[in-house]
């Protein structure tokens, strides 16, 4: 009786974190809507004479906050632009920058420094799908489709709020905001190859098929369980606003929006906990790679070329 009452509750959590999924596209697409002062000024800058006691840097961090107005002394009449905003694309450069962040992706496991992650992430993920059989037994089916809509949610309206600060950013003229909408659906585009490889490989059977075990190898399509694309692409997209605008309010719901998404498609029982959780750490890594890859350090703390 004790679980079935506690992931009956779960779903009140689940709600309210969707709750909190519109106050993020809301509340991120209205902060961006400040108009940029004279071109001399960074593209960041905000002129806080014109502005009430505490409505600037909404999102920027405190630090980048306390550096607007000393950084016009030093701006140049034609501050650099970001990464995919405003350089003219040719075909060949897409596609040779494309080849350029899925090798990067896939060789960065293999570094090095990453060797503990490695190793740490191989046996966490072993330990979990051992016991994918029973963790999935103990879900309810009387909320699967509330579960299934929440994820949904999550999903398409963290994608909804990327595109918002993208259009606002054209709108407005803020390179900061174009940045982050451009980056993010740059990840998404480098995060479907993997997704995509993991779901052929693997050919996990979903917790309602077979016999409920989670099978691998047994059918070798992009609708399979192993992993979650719904956690992966969300994490993806949260990785990348959180690390472009890592207000804590911002990462708050950027992460929360993304957990709930992965708790829901296994309340829903569409996946095992193995699946949200590699999905997940999967999405986080490419959004974040890429990220660190092609961001600009002018706008964003988080943004450090090594």
């Amino acid at each position: 009786m004790f679980w079935p009452r506690c992931l009956a509750g779960s779903i009140h959590v689940f709600r309210a974190v969707c709750t909190f999924c519109l106050l993020y596209l809301a509340s991120t697409c209205s902060a961006q809507v400040i108009p940029i002062p004279a071109l001399a000024r960074p593209v960041h800058y905000v002129d806080l004479a014109n502005l009430p006691a505490g409505d600037h840097c909404v999102l920027l961090s405190p630090k980048f906050c306390d550096g607007l107005a000393a950084a016009d002394a030093i701006a140049s009449p034609d501050p650099p632009l970001p990464s995919g905003s405003g350089r003219a694309w040719t075909v060949g450069g897409i596609l040779k920058r494309f080849a350029h962040d899925q090798a990067s992706i896939y060789v960065a496991p293999f570094e090095r420094a990453n060797v503990k992650w490695d190793v740490a992430f191989i046996l966490g993920t072993t330990a979990i799908v051992t016991t994918d059989r029973y963790t999935i037994g103990i879900v309810s089916r009387e909320n699967e489709q509330i579960s299934r809509n929440i994820s949904d949610v999550g999903l398409y309206g963290t994608g909804a709020a990327a595109g918002a600060i993208f259009i606002t950013g054209m709108i407005t003229d803020n390179a900061h905001a174009r940045e982050t909408g451009f980056l993010t659906g740059e990840a998404l585009v480098n995060a479907y190859p993997v997704y995509v490889a993991l779901q052929l490989i693997a050919g996990r059977e979903r917790p309602d098929q077979g016999a409920g075990h989670g099978r691998f190898f047994q059918d070798h399509s992009t609708n399979t369980s192993f992993p979650s694309g719904h956690a992966m692409f969300t994490w993806t997209m949260a990785a990348v606003i959180a690390h472009e605008y890592p207000r804590t309010w911002v990462k708050i719901l950027a992460y929360a929006t993304a957990t709930a998404v992965s708790m829901a498609r296994y309340t829903g029982r569409e996946h095992f906990l193995s699946d949200v959780a590699l999905g997940g750490f999967i999405g986080y890594f490419i959004g974040r790679h890429i990220f660190k890859l092609h961001c600009s350090t002018e706008f964003s703390e988080r943004c450090i070329k090594e």
